[in-house]
């Protein structure tokens, strides 16, 4: 929506319109399981300059019984994050259905890694999402 439009801001809303709420538990993710430890600034900070998604809110397990249903919304620098906490971001897609992969390149800053974001050192910090074939050739 909007990625032919002569406009800029026009193509840039259509390109990030499509953003939805998902959560996840942190334990459990891809995008933020290696947060553990770290403030929910650093989180969100560093999972969306690597990932592009957008950590908002996050929900910790233990509460007291009459706030077990709230979201901290950007609880800030003093939020540690913990495995049991959910983790409510924005993203194109839900992370269990994104194709993104980690890891570092072979012989090249892109290898392996065809129009992904590579890190001053040559290290890839995300790729684009691959196709079924690439996912079964890195499979194997």
């Amino acid at each position: 929506e909007g990625e032919t439009s002569k406009e800029e801001w026009q193509r840039l809303y259509g390109k990030c319109s499509g953003n939805e709420i998902y959560h996840i538990r942190l334990g459990d993710s891809r995008f933020f399981g290696e947060y553990e430890g770290k403030s929910f600034t650093y989180a969100s900070f560093h999972s969306h300059r690597k990932f592009g998604v957008c950590l908002v809110g996050v929900r910790p397990a233990k509460l007291p019984e009459f706030y077990e249903d709230t979201i901290l919304l950007n609880p800030g620098p003093r939020h540690i994050m913990r495995k049991s906490d959910i983790c409510f971001y924005l993203s194109i897609t839900k992370e269990e259905h994104s194709a993104f992969v980690t890891g570092n390149p072979t012989n090249s800053p892109t290898a392996g890694n065809p129009g992904g974001v590579t890190t001053n050192d040559g290290n890839a910090e995300a790729t684009q999402p691959q196709t079924e074939q690439q996912q079964q050739q890195q499979q194997q």
